[in-house]
């Protein structure tokens, strides 16, 4: 490496002239006796020396000297381990640029951290890529056709060291001959230099002996570079390992003194964040120690994320307060809703507890008083009556839903055949074909849906059935609007009502569960429910519909007879657009069912 190469580029500083009041008063340091100044610079590091040559022309002069040496040998056994001597061909100063110097030798571009020790190269990454290729390809490149004598190529090849990238290694191997592949990566600049300097010794010498001299002198010369390398190498292992300690200790102190300051500041530990937070983290991890100017450029930016996080954790705890306030006005209302449930159609079709929480009456008791005070039971009775009437809106808007889901169905079943002529009856009345966006009656509306006695008429048909898609199989529970009502309270009651329910598949199976109970097709979709639900279901076939009646939730009873009574579709298409219909053909069929009712007094869970 020629030495202008130890600071090429003025050393990363990109061709910009020094600026400020401070320029040049460095050079003062040389009034003072040189042995003093030797003494001076005896206790700096390599790379200290390094930036003191960039500062002036005079620095630079004396510290490149020969004279110096022993200045650099001083400062490279103030590291710690201390580096292993420097071969003869390599300076000093050439030997600290390579070691710790982070500018690119080629372009001075920051951050070169791709090393060649045997090559004394330091690259960035554009210079690396740029200057390191396949020995093959280099001589390829250069025009000559010796890349296609093999014999040629490999003598080539053992005179000059492969290029790896050093700082990746951290351990290296002893080396006792050169064997190395022409297809193997090379420093550009050093290959072409071998490759001109055989091309001058082949053609000009007819002496044999003068060749083979050539080439074992450079492959000795590679051996020793190599070895060079090696040794260079487990001293950097052992260096970084010695730093990285080094530096846990110093960081280690440097937050230990940080929290003190802190507490002096009235900050615990427990105020510090306690998500992932760079900038904090940067701050407190730095592997030196904490001076006063460091302290006072970090403590407006520690205070700072300080403060917001008490604020975050502020607003988490009151969060949290009100929270808990909810979940006890939560408990209140799911007692309100068990109590004399089998008896009450209008609690089993009321909100869950999450979507009661919208109501004006709950939302009006929920921030009466601010948390920690409880909820008595007195303060929620005097709303119960409140409830009753609010949840009316709550009904309407989910029959909307339903009552809209289930006009698109039938018009789809209505371009495939003929309709029941009760169902057709209800979708020629008021409110036949309303075009509402079932998405938009999902959740509370601003104003109440036009036609309510419409949707109820039409989800009293035994035909409406619904199913919630959470849990989905191929079996699906079927429910009528009572029940989905229910069921979305019951089991779901962390979730809006909404997108989740949709028309049931097995619809068609109905008029067989109406003649098994004796029921007429006009029957009331309330009366039906009471009267599935009015005790355990026997069939005169022998098997019981209900095998879990002790444990199953009542609001399933209608989808036990369905499946009991389940038979195939007569369509041969899952997704025909006609109304499906049973198969009357089927062995299952052919069973005659007649269902009466155990009377029960005790209520189902």
């Amino acid at each position: 490496m020629a030495k202008g190469q130890i600071f090429a580029k003025d050393g990363g500083m990109k061709g910009k002239k020094p600026m400020g009041r401070n320029v040049g008063k460095l050079t003062q340091v040389l009034n003072v006796p040189m042995d003093v100044f030797f003494e001076i610079a005896s206790h700096l590091y390599p790379v200290d020396l390094l930036q003191l040559a960039r500062t002036s022309r005079q620095l630079r002069t004396m510290l490149l000297s020969r004279a110096s040496r022993h200045m650099w040998i001083a400062a490279r056994k103030n590291i710690s381990p201390p580096p292993p001597d420097p071969p003869e061909y390599i300076s000093e100063p050439e030997y600290a640029y390579l070691l710790f110097e982070r500018f690119c030798m080629l372009c001075g571009a920051g951050r070169a951290v791709n090393v060649h020790y045997a090559g004394r190269a330091r690259l960035c990454r554009a210079c690396w890529a740029a200057n390191v290729k396949k020995g093959n390809r280099i001589a390829k490149d250069m025009g000559y056709n010796i890349y296609k004598d093999k014999q040629t190529i490999q003598l080539i090849a053992n005179m000059l060291p492969v290029a790896n990238r050093d700082n990746l290694e951290r351990w290296g191997v002893h080396s006792e001959a050169v064997e190395q592949s022409p297809t193997a990566m090379f420093y550009e600049p050093d290959f072409v230099e071998v490759v001109k300097q055989f091309r001058q010794i082949t053609p000009a010498s007819r002496d044999k002996d003068a060749l083979e001299k050539f080439i074992e002198e450079r492959k000795q010369f590679t051996l020793e570079r190599l070895n060079f390398r090696r040794v260079i190498v487990t001293w950097y292992g052992e260096w970084l390992s010695s730093k990285e300690a080094v530096d846990a200790e110093a960081g280690s102190e440097r937050g230990t003194a940080i929290k003190e300051k802190l507490r002096e500041l009235g900050y615990e530990p427990k105020d510090y964040p306690k998500d992932y937070d760079h900038e904090w983290l940067q701050m407190m991890n730095q592997p030196r120690k904490l001076t006063p100017r460091i302290w006072n450029a970090i403590r407006p930016k520690m205070v700072a994320i300080l403060e917001k996080e008490r604020e975050r954790r502020e607003e988490v705890a009151r969060y949290q307060r009100w929270d808990k306030r909810r979940a006890e006005l939560r408990r209140h209302y799911e007692k309100f809703l068990q109590t004399d449930r089998d008896h009450d159609l209008d609690k089993r079709t009321m909100p869950n507890s999450r979507d009661a929480l919208s109501l004006p009456c709950m939302d009006a008791l929920l921030t009466s008083e601010e948390p920690p005070a409880p909820i008595t039971e007195e303060q929620f009775k005097a709303v119960e009556s409140a409830i009753r009437t609010e949840t009316e809106k709550y009904r309407v808007t989910a029959r909307a839903y339903m009552a809209a889901i289930f006009r698109e169905k039938c018009a789809v079943w209505a371009r495939g055949g003929e309709l029941p002529s009760k169902l057709s009856a209800l979708l020629e009345g008021e409110g036949k074909g309303e075009q509402v966006s079932a998405f938009r009656l999902a959740f509370y509306m601003d104003g109440v849906p036009e036609h309510p006695d419409a949707d109820l008429a039409l989800l009293n048909s035994p035909y409406a059935l619904f199913s919630c898609i959470i849990g989905y199989d191929h079996m699906q529970e079927h429910y009528s609007h009572i029940g989905i009502l229910e069921h979305w309270q019951v089991a779901h009651s962390d979730r809006p009502w909404g997108m989740l329910v949709r028309n049931a598949e097995n619809v068609y199976v109905m008029p067989r569960v109406l003649e098994a109970i004796g029921a007429d097709e006009d029957i009331n979709q309330a009366d039906l429910d009471a009267v599935v639900r009015s005790g355990r279901p026997v069939c005169t076939c022998g098997e019981d519909p209900s095998p879990h009646y002790e444990s199953r939730p009542k609001y399933l009873a209608l989808h036990d007879l369905i499946k009991h009574l389940y038979v195939p579709s007569a369509q041969s298409g899952a997704w025909s657009s006609d109304m499906p219909k049973a198969d009357l053909t089927c062995e299952a069929a052919k069973v005659l069912h007649r269902i009466t009712f155990e009377h029960d007094s005790s209520p189902l869970e």
